[in-house]
């Protein structure tokens, strides 16, 4: 009888082994990553259909903390080589996103990359219905080698300097995006019309800040102030 029982327990333990091995492949070939703020981070298997929402309710879904609308889709771009002076603002955003998170702060390999230009930030989510001029087949497909990144909730937005460094203030929702400039460092900054915002699921918002009619631009936390621009200065 303890033989039997033995004998089960060795075919359990290698069925079990060999699901989990056969679970890793799939991750590690033609698989995807999820980071952050989801119940189960790590590699997991192209989900079906290969849409972010499928890849998040295969990780468990989120956590209480988590910020969707920051949701990151980061895809290897390639080709880039060092030193790498600017990148676009969707890479900086993405970054800043990470690094400044309490859970992702410490993929240092994927702020490089964003950095570095090695990775790329995509359209994770679909546009809501009602905004104009878009429908919900926004979304990007995911791919063999993406990573899909969930911050946590902020309560910070980022304004970028002319040399590319970053004013990092508290977010306050009665605040508008010419009350952030206003606060930044006035001899660092780029003339105020210039800038534009960044929201965190990627939107780009021209700014009106001059004018007897211009109206006060709501900034969501987690968003960025930056200088127009299809590539901005990395620090060196």
């Amino acid at each position: 009888m303890a033989a039997r029982v033995i004998a089960g327990l060795v075919l359990w333990c290698i069925g079990w082994c060999a699901q989990g091995a056969a679970q890793d492949g799939a991750a590690t070939q033609g698989g995807v990553t999820v980071l952050g703020a989801v119940r189960h981070a790590g590699a997991a298997a192209m989900p079906a259909p290969p849409t972010v929402d499928a890849l998040l309710d295969a990780a468990g879904g989120l956590e209480l903390q988590a910020y969707r609308f920051a949701t990151l889709l980061l895809r290897p771009a390639g080709g880039a080589q060092p030193p790498y002076v600017c990148v676009s603002p969707g890479a900086r955003h993405a970054a800043l996103l990470i690094e400044n998170d309490p859970v992702l702060r410490g993929e240092q390999a994927v702020v490089s990359g964003l950095l570095s230009g090695t990775l790329e930030r995509l359209p994770a989510l679909a546009p809501p219905f009602g905004r104009l001029g878009s429908d919900r087949s926004g979304a990007t497909l995911l791919q063999p080698g993406d990573l899909l990144a969930v911050p946590q909730r902020t309560a910070q937005v980022y304004v970028v300097l002319r040399d590319g460094r970053v004013s990092i203030l508290p977010h306050r929702p009665e605040r508008s995006a010419a009350d952030y400039l206003a606060e930044g460092p006035a001899d660092r900054l780029a003339r105020p019309r210039d800038y534009v915002l960044h929201t965190p699921e990627g939107h780009v918002t021209a700014l009106a800040v001059e004018g007897w009619n211009a109206q006060p631009t709501a900034v969501p936390p987690g968003s960025m102030l930056a200088p127009t621009a299809t590539c901005l200065p990395v620090p060196q």
